[in-house]
């Protein structure tokens, strides 16, 4: 049986400096026994693989030594800007080419009509295009191919399958067992069952 511990100050105190000097210890056994930053123990072991290690390397010649030093010719010219080169490309494209650059479909004039109802701030305007384009257009219609990766899954999956069967489920509940799992006849009974 456990001797019951008092909670006083005095007992309290007792246990932070025996804590204290449990730890200093510590410290100092662990400064001693590594020693400083400078003197890193190593193993007998570690001392001749190296020595086997820097004698198996070649060695620089001077000639190698003073190149170490150069610097290239032109270090002191300035980075190319390729900023330009992408308007460039853009104009030597083909009209048919062209139309891949823009990877969003254009917004529908009735939509954009909604930008100019009102103010944000009483929930038109921007607000009410940002909800109304939430909520209407899913992301096939707005885009030509996913822009990112969480849309491949998914993607064009109403052309293959039929819309009812993809649809979101009322009151947030699936039947996947059920639809999957079990056979159109239902479930087997005993008393079908042959012995």
């Amino acid at each position: 049986m456990s001797q019951a511990m008092k909670g006083t100050v005095q007992y309290q105190k007792f246990l932070e400096e025996r804590y204290v000097r449990e730890t200093d210890a510590r410290l100092a056994w662990f400064k001693q026994s590594k020693g400083s930053d400078d003197e890193k123990p190593t193993s007998k072991q570690y001392e001749v693989f190296k020595k086997k290690i820097e004698s198996a390397c070649p060695k620089p010649t001077e000639s190698l030594l003073k190149l170490r030093h150069l610097k290239a010719r032109n270090h002191h010219r300035r980075r190319a800007n390729y900023d330009g080169n992408i308007e460039q490309l853009k104009s030597n494209l083909k009209p048919v080419d062209k139309s891949l650059l823009v990877n969003m479909y254009p917004v529908p004039e009735v939509d954009k009509k909604l930008l100019y109802d009102g103010f944000t701030k009483e929930g038109k305007g921007r607000h009410q295009y940002l909800n109304h384009r939430y909520h209407t257009a899913i992301p096939e219609d707005k885009y030509q191919f996913p822009i990112v990766s969480s849309w491949d899954y998914g993607w064009r999956l109403g052309d293959v399958t039929d819309k009812n069967l993809i649809g979101k489920p009322p009151f947030c509940r699936t039947r996947i067992v059920a639809d999957t799992f079990y056979s159109r006849n239902g479930i087997p009974t005993l008393q079908s069952a042959t012995f």
